[in-house]
């Protein structure tokens, strides 16, 4: 559904999926960046329908990338988990690839989220 105004276009979603990849440094200014300008995407109403995923579990260092894991929940992701986002791991299966998936929610909720005429590389 697309509703359009002069400035702004509304998209129904019934859930985002936010991915990082664990094997890099989870306080890269690219990383905090690309977070700061999703989290206002989220709003409060939608919280509960966004999952925050970790990739690359596969050829990750374990113990290097439960470091990063804790660092993402509990500093960057903080405010959203404990707004009730999901924190999941996709681990390259196809198993959970469907954990998180499923983890989503299958209700017909849905929420709204506006997209302004965005300047992309100017503060």
């Amino acid at each position: 559904m697309y509703r359009h105004s002069n400035t702004v276009s509304l998209r129904v979603c019934i859930c985002v999926i936010y991915a990082h990849d664990i094997t890099g440094n989870s306080r890269s200014p690219t990383d905090v960046r690309s977070f700061q300008l999703f989290r206002p995407l989220c709003g409060s109403k939608a919280v509960d329908r966004v999952c925050l995923v970790t990739t690359m579990w596969d050829v990750a260092e374990k113990s290097e990338a439960d470091e990063v894991e804790g660092a993402l929940e509990g500093i960057l992701w903080l405010s959203l988990i404990q707004a009730g986002t999901q924190s999941r791991r996709f681990e390259n299966t196809l198993e959970s690839a469907w954990n998180i998936v499923e983890g989503t929610g299958n209700t017909t909720k849905r929420f709204y989220f506006k997209r302004d005429r965005w300047t992309w590389g100017r503060d």
